[in-house]
């Protein structure tokens, strides 16, 4: 990785909150997903990444964060998008991938990426994040 670029680890538990939501998104209409932040909604109605969702129950509880990505048809294109072409999301999904202080822990940032077909935008990318430790 380039300097300044922080690792991740794979994280199997990770993989599956991504899969899993990416599958979920896949029963979603355009004009609900495309509300307020319900793309990271799950079942429930509550944030993905909230305290007692799926990435805290995975063990991530010192941070936790989530990118989305619709429609693209490939791997390399989702991260160019979340990575160049990310101005009007305010770089949030870029900064959620560089930016390696989240509660200045020194925890290893662990990942997880998840992948559906189907649904009104056929392909669904899910980019889960997180740290197991830290200062809470």
């Amino acid at each position: 990785m380039p300097p300044g670029v922080p690792d991740f680890q794979l994280s199997a538990r990770l993989t599956h909150t991504a899969s899993a939501h990416s599958i979920f998104l896949t029963g979603q209409d355009k004009d609900w997903a495309n509300t307020d932040l319900n793309m990271h909604r799950g079942p429930d109605g509550t944030l993905v990444w909230e305290v007692g969702q799926p990435m805290w129950e995975a063990g991530y509880h010192a941070w936790r964060s989530e990118n989305v990505a619709y429609e693209y048809d490939d791997a390399e294109e989702v991260v160019r998008f979340w990575m160049q072409h990310d101005a009007p999301s305010k770089w949030g999904h870029r900064n959620n991938i560089l930016y390696d202080d989240w509660y200045a822990s020194d925890d290893i940032r662990e990942a997880g990426f998840g992948y559906a077909e189907g649904g009104p935008w056929a392909h669904y990318w899910v980019l889960d994040m997180g740290r197991k430790e830290g200062p809470f």
